[in-house]
């Protein structure tokens, strides 16, 4: 996660003469230095309404009014704006008790990716730092079979996608 300031410390100006525009979405994520996928994650949207709020139409009123309610609030409130969480890749490595290569499949990549994840600075993408996440939470409350159930889970996948041995292959390709 991109380090951000102390949330007392942001100023989002949301005028009360006009509804909420794409251009403050973009706003918001200058002003508190979040990475879209941070903010796309915190305002609960997806990608393709990031783009068509902020590049395709900045000027006009945000047309879901829960995500322009939920903008107005932490405008109003910055200090309710919710961290998205942020994993370490080592950590994760260290917790894991993987390979580096099998860590990488397991998350979805090729088995050479947590290499770099590893360097420092590294930001791992919504998806796969999503995906994590809920790998630090398996190991947490199921301790070693976690791994079990989790490699099932990937082996189901690369089959289907017809990948014979995902171990093997070190690809999802």
């Amino acid at each position: 996660m991109t380090a951000t300031p102390k949330n007392d410390d942001l100023l989002i100006v949301i005028p009360d003469d006009r509804p909420v525009i794409g251009m403050d979405l973009d706003m918001m994520r200058s002003t508190t230095g979040f990475k879209v996928d941070e903010i796309c994650w915190i305002m609960g949207i997806n990608a393709r309404q990031w783009i068509q709020y902020t590049k395709h139409a900045p000027m006009d009123p945000i047309p879901n009014p829960t995500v322009a309610l939920l903008l107005r609030l932490y405008a109003r409130k910055p200090h309710l704006i919710p961290t998205p969480p942020s994993i370490d890749p080592k950590r994760l490595l260290e917790e894991s008790g993987l390979s580096r290569g099998d860590l990488s499949l397991m998350l979805g990549k090729h088995s050479t990716i947590a290499s770099k994840w590893c360097k420092q600075g590294v930001h791992l993408s919504g998806n796969v730092r999503r995906l994590a996440t809920h790998m630090l939470e398996a190991i947490k409350e199921e301790g070693e079979a976690w791994q079990e159930d989790w490699r099932e889970m990937v082996e189901t996948e690369a089959k289907l996608r017809e990948i014979d041995d995902i171990w093997e292959a070190k690809s999802w390709k």
